[in-house]
């Protein structure tokens, strides 16, 4: 869990800082209400990005950031049309992206060497090891970034604590 939550805190810190570019910026283009609604997004995630003390919210906060890109996704005006995507991208979405990429595959591999590290300590009981070797190989064979967090989540929903 604990790199995961340091993989969120980071990208938050990044994203934060492009939001408080285009915040400022926007306030000088033609803006319509829905552009309005997303600066407003924007606001609440700066704000909440600087109240987090535990995982929970760190986690909260970045479910958030993740719904305002979906949001952006599905604009259906071409992104040199929409001034919050042009805004995003002239200071610099598309390096945030690839950092945020990259930062996330360095999590994903630590944390597969943490799963697989724990699966050597519980040898021998085998009720859990196979389903977590079943897991794991899912895991380590899953390309998409996106569909590995979602193995983690299930995982987590399925482990009792």
């Amino acid at each position: 869990m604990h790199e995961l939550i340091t993989f969120a805190r980071a990208g938050i810190s990044h994203i934060v800082e492009l939001l408080q570019l285009v915040i400022h910026e926007a306030d000088e283009v033609e803006l319509s209400d829905n552009d309005i609604l997303i600066l407003d997004t924007f606001a609440k995630i700066i704000e909440h990005s600087q109240q987090m003390d535990d995982s929970e919210e760190v986690m909260t906060v970045f479910i958030e950031v993740d719904q305002v890109f979906d949001l952006l996704d599905s604009c259906e005006s071409d992104e040199s049309e929409n001034p919050i995507i042009s805004l995003l991208i002239k200071y610099g979405l598309d390096t945030f992206e690839q950092n945020l990429e990259k930062l996330a595959m360095d999590a994903l591999h630590r944390l597969e060497k943490h799963f697989e590290s724990y699966l050597r300590i519980i040898h021998g009981d085998k009720s859990i090891e196979l389903e977590w070797n079943n897991w794991l190989t899912r895991f380590k064979f899953e390309t998409d970034i996106e569909h590995k967090f979602q193995l983690i989540e299930e995982f987590w929903d399925s482990i009792e604590c």
